[in-house]
């Protein structure tokens, strides 16, 4: 399930960076021939040559440089200013069927990289299934990458500005952490099956954490996060974001235990995010062939209210979740996840599309080493009503920014406190919550979708809506 993060560039679908064991205990192998270590390897290409010339039937190797700045805050006060350059590498191999990885953020042991993952091919299991993708027609997304070049002053200032934004408010506002983060990205995956993609990007981030305190009163914590492509479109709405991070919290102010009721629950975006999480899962083809998802076998049926339209949009132009192609160099599309209620499709690589005797969706995803698995890349949820109608719809019920509690796509259990919510009557929010708990199956929520907002808000998965779920019960203070 997806866990929420409090950093700047918090959520990068394409890659889930994993370690790069180079703390792991080595044992020297003889998989590279001497005479290829004398000249050291600086190419992606040069190294899928030398894993072939080592034995390697299939080799793939991924390169990733980053130049990163960012500036942190810490309890209203600034923590860190920082610049750092990075350059990682990792390696997928086969060798027949056996299939093996390894990592390094040290390009002077690329050589021991390619020797650890032979070794660990060596022992590992067959998989009949494994394989590296080939070559396909592949169109560059547009303006994923700013040209702009950012100076370190310049995120200061910006991180400064938002802390500064939202303090200025009222203040019995509290920032307990925030930070703003530029960074440029480029990618290259080759392989000895063809694929050869790069891809340069950049990621302008945001984010600001933290609560409001009366005297002895102190609000629940809520945080915003916000990213872009270009620099210039996200410093010029942090001031705005400051703002709107410190009316939430002051909202939460004077908060009451709701009365326990069955009514309607207004989802924020972050609580869609969490429960476009628990889709990801489920539409995963790896989980169905796992079976460990409930989607099984039920393509072309309804899993959810008409009004529920997912679908998967990596090609949009200008967008920080945006990508040419997934982490296995494989094109990117647009793909219809569920359509007005009924599952349309499910998120495949490479490996669970061999199993299944299709074509990879693009949805490769994974860390420098390991096995990839699908997931979303840029997920979007078509809007069906203004957010005002949505609100003005409901007699009684509760808004939730979000809450803290379970989630969970196997067992189907959605359930926790409400935090940053109001009680609604009669079509307008009321007294803000707390001691309040909202509880349904996940069947049970995806079934009762009454609406979607037009509107959206920057989440951990991008952009997304709010939604007005009915048949929520609302568990508070007993008569």
């Amino acid at each position: 399930m997806r866990r929420k993060r409090f950093s700047a560039g918090h959520r990068r679908r394409f890659l889930r960076e994993a370690p790069t064991g180079e703390g792991r205990r080595r044992r020297t192998a003889p998989a590279v021939p001497h005479e290829d270590r004398r000249t050291p390897v600086r190419s992606p290409r040069a190294l899928v040559s030398r894993a072939v010339r080592a034995g390697a039937s299939e080799a793939e190797v991924i390169r990733i440089s980053r130049r990163t700045k960012e500036t942190s805050f810490e309890r209203n006060s600034l923590k860190s200013v920082q610049a750092d350059e990075s350059e990682a590498w990792g390696i997928r191999l086969l060798r027949g069927k056996k299939v093996a990885s390894a990592s390094t953020n040290d390009p002077t042991r690329l050589d021991e990289m390619v020797e650890e993952a032979a070794r660990i091919a060596e022992s590992s299991e067959e998989d009949p299934y494994a394989g590296l993708p080939t070559p396909a027609f592949m169109e560059q997304v547009a303006e994923l990458c700013d040209p702009r070049q950012v100076s370190l002053a310049e995120v200061l200032e910006a991180a400064v500005m938002l802390v500064d934004a939202a303090r200025k408010v009222d203040r019995r506002v509290s920032v307990d952490s925030a930070g703003v983060t530029h960074t440029r990205t480029r990618v290259e995956i080759v392989s000895s099956t063809g694929i050869d993609a790069a891809e340069e990007t950049t990621c302008a981030s945001a984010f600001i954490f933290g609560m409001a305190a009366d005297g002895e009163e102190v609000s629940s914590c809520d945080y915003v996060v916000d990213e872009e492509v270009c620099w210039e479109a996200l410093a010029g709405r942090l001031a705005h974001q400051g703002q709107r991070f410190a009316q939430a919290v002051l909202s939460a102010l004077g908060a009451q235990p709701a009365d326990t009721f069955r009514g309607y629950a207004l989802l924020g975006p972050e609580v869609t995010a969490d429960i476009v999480g628990a889709l990801e899962f489920l539409v995963s083809a790896r989980s169905v062939q796992e079976g460990r998802s409930r989607f099984a076998g039920k393509r072309g049926t309804p899993v959810a209210a008409a009004a529920l339209t997912l679908a998967d949009q990596p090609r949009i132009p200008g967008s920080p979740r945006s990508r040419s192609f997934d982490r296995e160099g494989v094109p990117t599309r647009p793909l219809t996840v569920i359509e007005q209620g009924v599952l349309r499709s499910f998120l495949y690589d490479t490996r669970t599309a061999r199993k299944d005797g299709v074509f990879s969706t693009g949805h490769a995803a994974g860390g420098l080493s390991g096995q990839p698995s699908p997931a979303f890349h840029s997920p979007r949820i078509q809007g069906t009503a203004p957010l005002g109608e949505m609100v003005r719809m409901i007699d009684r019920g509760v808004r939730v920014r979000r809450f803290s509690g379970n989630l969970n796509p196997v067992s189907g259990v959605f359930s926790g406190l409400v935090k940053g919510g109001h009680l609604i009557r009669e079509g307008a929010p009321k007294t803000p919550l707390t001691d309040t708990m909202i509880n349904a199956t996940l069947d049970g929520l995806l079934g009762g979708i009454a609406a979607v907002s037009y509107e959206t808000e920057p989440t951990g998965y991008g952009h997304l809506p709010w939604l007005l779920v009915k048949g929520m019960d609302i568990i508070g203070r007993e008569d």
